[in-house]
Formats: C-alpha cells, structure tokens, sequence
C-alpha cells in the first residue's frame, strides 16, 4: 500500500531479503494471501536475527529448495479437461498456447478507476480452450508478443462463470 506500491521493480532483483511487519494474512480464492497494512514496515536487508536466519538459509539451500506456494494452486498445471469439471470459483495454473488474442482495451470502472485489460484464447492438448483476461501492463504488452501462437504459463488463474462460460 501507499509508497511501498511504487517501488521500483529493480529493487526486487537478485532475491532480496526483505522483512515485513504487520501483513494480514487471509484465505483468498483457494490459497492465502498477506496484505502489508498501510501502517506496516517494510526493510531490506535488515540486519534483525530472524533476518538473519533467513539470510543463511537462503545462502546455503533455500534458493536451491522447491518452494511451495500458499496463495496459488498446490496442484500443479491443469488442463482444460480438467479446468472444465472444477467447481467454480476456483484458481489454476494453465500452460497452453495463444490460439488469438484481441487489442489490450483501456476503460474506466463503475469505480472510476483506470483500467486495461486484453482477452487472449489459450488452448491444450486435450483439444479445448479457454479465454482468459489479463489485466494492466500484462495487458499492454506489444501485440508482437501474442502472435504466431506463442506457448504461455499462466500461474493464479481466476477460473469463474462468466457470460455463460468459464
């Protein structure tokens, strides 16, 4: 939230250690997710014991480690067979190729936030499809990224009922 929102994605790069006070952690679509309150601290590289800790385990084995995720789907890549009799709602990973895509499409909400969104079509072995929506700068990559049908792994899909479909 606030300022810690803007920060430069640069300052993420080669794994920094990064310490977070008061994140509310809450069950969302399947998995959970931490929120950094507003009046929370975030530190990096902090020189705190528990930081510490983290530091040397991540130096000796974690960053080699399989991690795995709270907040997305535990069950590895479904296809679209399988996406097809999930109950809804439900969050998958999807990796498939991109059989069409539309221009991104810029619109103000009912809340009057700014938004871009660009519906794309990817489909699997099993011989289905699925339109999925990606949202903000996803949605504004150049259009040269999606054509000749471009294979795509899609981590934390929204799968839901949507004008009739998935």
């Amino acid at each position: 939230w606030g300022e810690r929102a803007t920060k430069e994605d640069k300052a993420f790069d080669g794994n920094p250690l990064v310490c977070l006070k008061s994140v509310t952690v809450k069950e969302f679509k399947g998995g959970r997710s931490g929120s950094l309150e507003q009046a929370g601290v975030m530190l990096f590289d902090s020189d705190l014991p528990d930081a510490q800790r983290v530091r040397q385990w991540w130096a000796q084995s974690g960053k080699n480690a399989n991690l795995m995720s709270l907040s997305l789907s535990q069950e590895g890549i479904a296809d679209m067979q399988t996406i097809q009799m999930k109950a809804l709602p439900c969050t998958v990973d999807v990796c498939g190729v991109i059989v069409s895509f539309k221009p991104s499409f810029s619109f103000t909400s009912q809340a009057g936030k700014e938004l871009v969104k660009r519906d794309i079509v990817v489909g699997d072995h099993t011989g289905l499809s699925m339109q999925v929506t990606l949202w903000g700068d996803r949605a504004q990559q150049a259009d040269a990224n999606f054509d000749g049908q471009p294979a795509i792994l899609l981590r934390g899909v929204l799968v839901k009922e949507w004008n009739g479909g998935r």
